[in-house]
């Protein structure tokens, strides 16, 4: 059984509040939103690798739940919990947890850096740059001056 499955949009929607024609048209109203913008890879970070996930034992009532790397963080990490969240009649608010062996999930995490294409400029425009960050499959796949098409989710 595979555990990790990744779907991919070869051809996205092709309306206007997906497909953006630069990364200087991307604003605030687009956060948490699907967006497909083109540019030049400009830098290409270090191959890394992250724990995305853990599970933990509540030492009180012996409840197991996740933990999630929170990615739109510029450090990326697991932050432990703080209390326990257990959907009993009568909560737990216990703040004692243990990390079950062997729940550790790690995955494979490149951050790169697109800019607009210089040819879709303005004459005297700045091109303007944008932090993508790849994971598992994705990366290592690009290399600095490789003019590419990013969808994805903007954070």
């Amino acid at each position: 059984v595979k555990e990790l499955i990744h779907a991919r949009l070869t051809r996205p929607p092709s309306c206007p509040s997906v497909r953006k024609p630069n990364v200087s048209s991307l604003r605030s109203g687009d956060v948490g939103r699907l967006i497909q913008v083109q540019g030049t890879v400009v830098r290409a970070g270090l191959i890394k690798t992250l724990e995305s996930e853990r599970m933990y034992e509540c030492t009180k009532c012996k409840h197991s739940f996740r933990v999630y790397t929170d990615t739109s963080m510029h450090n990326s990490t697991l932050t432990p919990p703080t209390s326990c969240p257990s959907n009993r009649q009568k909560p737990c608010k216990s703040t004692s947890f243990g990390v079950v062996e062997g729940s550790r999930v790690c995955r494979d995490y490149q951050e790169i850096k697109i800019q607009e294409q210089i040819q879709t400029l303005e004459v005297g425009s700045i091109p303007r740059n944008i932090l993508v960050v790849l994971e598992d499959d994705l990366v290592d796949k690009c290399k600095p001056g490789d003019d590419i098409e990013v969808v994805g989710v903007l954070k």
